[in-house]
């Protein structure tokens, strides 16, 4: 996807991608109004810790059955704003202790359906306002 077909919508809150062939989110960067964000259904294998350097606003996003097997550390530390968290159906075998810094007001996490058999000491400890895991 080119950023240059979306550069006219700066004030967009809501964004829909599922059951689209996106295999990278770098174009999110001309997003940062961003409210909820759905990337479900389709191929991302690898969330890069780039993707949501200017997401400050995101509160809901919404990545299942995508098929990803790895998440970079530090790759949701920006999401500051973030409540609603989805990785359900995924390829994920491990997390690292890392990859929820920044989400410390994220209230619900969907893990369910990976592949985990890993998990770092420490992972969950960021995730202080979380109710449902």
């Amino acid at each position: 996807i080119r950023t240059e077909n979306f550069q006219n919508l700066t004030n967009l809150k809501v964004l829909y991608l599922n059951l689209n062939p996106i295999n990278q989110l770098y174009f999110l960067k001309i997003f940062p109004t961003l409210i909820e964000l759905y990337v479900v259904s389709c191929n991302l294998t690898i969330i890069n810790k780039h993707y949501f350097k200017k997401q400050i606003n995101l509160k809901k996003l919404m990545m299942s059955n995508n098929g990803i097997q790895k998440i970079n550390k530090l790759s949701f530390e920006n999401l500051e704003a973030l409540k609603e968290f989805n990785l359900e159906h995924e390829k994920i075998t491990s997390l690292h202790k890392e990859i929820f810094k920044g989400l410390e007001f994220l209230i619900e996490l969907y893990l369910n359906n990976n592949l985990l058999k890993k998990i770092e000491n420490e992972t969950f400890i960021y995730l202080k306002s979380l109710h449902l895991l």
